[in-house]
């Protein structure tokens, strides 16, 4: 529906109580679910609620373009918008929300439902909960998927593509790496492991649909297209005219520095932009078959490699990626000393693929460590669960340190009980030395100014440094 539309002349479609029934009920759902903790036991209550699932995968899956604290500044001028188009119920406003109505136009549509429906301050509450995306009801999109039991079939992928030109999360099931904490051994495996360097990108798959002629999209790992990227969808269309076939390249979007290394910041500057892109060069890891992707099972990555080497070297801007097979321990403790001066290291079993987090894929990080002193307190209202109760609680989000010039926040590595005795105590930290682990120095796209790559918090001196 188009922006213009939506606030013209109309009428409310059902009475005004149907979009309130629907906000009680969303009610009720969060406040039953926050007070279980098992899966199981919120899989019984979510499938009371049936009637939600559209409203919840909106929720779980939309990208509304404002949020509550901006509707509730727009609503303080508040004027009314006169005879305009209302959505009758808080599905329909969410999916208006999604398809484009932006800006000042969308804060008058909420308030005119607000308004319109006469939403209470309990249940504003609940539409604000919806708007933010964030029920606190403790579940991740993952579970509340694997609940719903949304199957990913080859019918529902391509037709999902070809109409909108990008996927749904849930329909997403890309392969997602674990952490081998214990590189001093390889891991097991009754096959064998694939090694290769970790390059600091954007993932980035490439969903290649033949019919007749290539139909290419360029897919972040969460579904979303890269537009941004339509001069390498048309470029590999072309360059694969020789391969009559549907598959996924999967692979990581790099820019490299004269020293060659990988600039995560420049790489995240150029797929943001539009125009050309004479930097950006692709590093495909897999080569899969629509069915494979989709379904999973199928070929071993041994057999999947073999048909990347056969693809890639007649495209353009596509590096190679050495896959070293580990056949003894000398090779894998050869490779972990190299990749101390890597983003890592990855490791691939040769397995039929998994689109989803696997043990059959594995990543081997170095870590440093260092002291700050802790210079700043970010509490806030947080969702947490104390002896197996979760709630709403006043807690630590995050702390600021500083790291060479620049101020970093490190809201990682506080247990629950923690975050909720330095929100009471902020003193009990604030000044305190902290040892905190990073991966790396993160670069910027100022050279003077760097921060940290996955910060943890691994330990807070409460009486000073004292060993």
């Amino acid at each position: 529906m188009h922006v213009s539309s939506v606030l013209r002349n109309g009428s409310p479609l059902l009475r005004p109580s149907a979009a309130q029934q629907q906000l009680r009920r969303v009610r009720e759902l969060v406040q039953r679910t926050s007070h279980v903790a098992g899966l199981n036991e919120k899989r019984a209550i979510l499938a009371e609620y049936s009637d939600l699932t559209p409203l919840l995968q909106l929720v779980y899956e939309g990208r509304f373009h404002l949020t509550s604290r901006t509707v509730q500044k727009f609503r303080d001028a508040y004027q009314g918008c006169g005879a305009g188009y209302i959505p009758s119920n808080v599905t329909e406003l969410l999916r208006l929300l999604n398809n484009g109505v932006r800006g000042r136009q969308a804060c008058q549509l909420v308030n005119a439902f607000i308004e319109h429906h006469n939403i209470d301050d309990g249940m504003i509450d609940t539409l604000y909960r919806c708007i933010d995306r964030h029920l606190r009801v403790g579940l991740s999109k993952h579970s509340f998927y694997h609940m719903v039991q949304r199957e990913t079939t080859m019918t529902a992928f391509l037709e999902r593509l070809q109409q909108h030109g990008h996927l749904l999360e849930s329909q997403m099931p890309v392969a997602l790496a674990r952490t081998w904490d214990e590189p001093a051994s390889c891991p097991p495996t009754k096959t064998s492991w694939y090694a290769s360097r970790k390059l600091d990108g954007i993932r980035c798959l490439f969903m290649v649909i033949y019919n007749k002629v290539h139909a290419v999209y360029a897919i972040s790992r969460t579904g979303r297209r890269f537009h941004t990227l339509a001069e390498w969808e048309h470029r590999l269309s072309r360059e694969l005219a020789a391969y009559p076939s549907s598959f996924v390249l999967d692979g990581e979007m790099c820019v490299m520095n004269a020293e060659g290394h990988e600039s995560f910041a420049r790489a995240m500057s150029a797929i943001q932009q539009h125009g050309p892109k004479p930097d950006l060069v692709y590093f495909p890891f897999d080569l899969l078959t629509l069915d494979e992707f989709t379904g999973g099972g199928g070929r071993p990555y041994s057999e999947r490699l073999e048909c990347l080497r056969l693809v890639a070297p007649h495209l353009s801007h596509v590096g190679a990626l050495p896959q070293t097979r580990i056949d003894q321990p000398v090779t894998f403790e050869a490779l972990v000393r190299d990749s101390r001066e890597w983003e890592g290291l990855m490791l691939r079993e040769d397995v039929p693929y998994e689109g989803r987090r696997t043990p059959s894929m594995l990543k081997i990080r170095p870590r440093c460590e260092a002291e700050y002193t802790v210079l700043g307190v970010d509490i806030r209202t947080m969702r947490l669960a104390l002896d197996g109760i979760y709630a709403d609680r006043r807690a630590l989000a995050s702390i600021t340190i500083q790291h060479g010039g620049r101020r970093v926040s490190v809201g990682s590595g506080f247990r629950a009980h923690e975050r909720v005795h330095y929100a009471k105590y902020p003193e009990d930290i604030l000044g305190h030395t902290v040892t905190v682990s990073y991966m790396a120095e993160a670069p910027t796209l100022k050279a003077q100014d760097t921060s940290l790559r996955f910060p943890v918090v691994k330990h807070v001196y409460g009486d000073g440094r004292t060993i």
